[in-house]
């Protein structure tokens, strides 16, 4: 409460020490970790935590969204594996696995997937559509620049729907690709 996330941290792993196997500990030495943004050392406290609490989306969540913070997409896509078998339904592992797609350079499979969320958020939208958009400006398209522009237009009308913050940017950007395309905007 005092804000000292080292000495939380430090009361937390002296917790442990005397109770190893005590999973709050672990969860909240990698909130500490995290509000550090020490994302590597909370994705391992809760992945840790993970092997005593299998049952805890939210815990698994936590992990992977720690993991792709700290760059590292294959940690977060084991964990993502093990979550969208236990929790094939939950929407919030749909979105993680377009974010893991996207971080590990695999961009149809992660542009796909976001675009076949059943209820897609503003940041997973905004990554995808700032993909789309970085690809076009490194002319590498996802696909070709004629998919690229429409999937971009797609993507744009779900994410205004969600009356996104970035709306006027994602605009600019679909311009510029438009020019780039030799297409006239709509």
């Amino acid at each position: 409460q005092a804000g000292d996330l080292e000495e939380a941290a430090q009361a937390f792993r002296a917790a442990l020490k005397i109770a190893p196997d005590f999973a709050p500990s672990l969860t909240f030495l990698g909130a500490c970790y995290a509000a550090g943004a020490k994302d590597q050392e909370a994705a391992g406290a809760w992945q840790m935590a993970l092997v005593r609490e299998r049952t805890s989306p939210e815990l698994q969540r936590l992990a992977i969204e720690a993991w792709l913070r700290a760059d590292k997409p294959a940690a977060a896509l084991a964990l993502l594996n093990q979550a969208r078998q236990r929790w094939p339904d939950d929407d919030a592992f749909a979105r993680l696995q377009a974010q893991v797609a996207l971080a590990d350079g695999r961009q149809q499979e992660g542009v796909d997937l976001v675009a076949t969320l059943k209820q897609p958020d503003q940041s997973t939208l905004l990554l995808a559509l700032n993909t789309l958009y970085d690809a076009s400006r490194r002319k590498t398209p996802v696909w070709d620049a004629a998919r690229d522009l429409e999937r971009m237009r797609t993507l744009r009308e779900s994410y205004a729907a969600l009356q996104g913050d970035s709306l006027s940017l994602v605009d600019a950007w679909i311009a510029e690709m438009a020019r780039e395309a030799g297409v006239a905007p709509r």
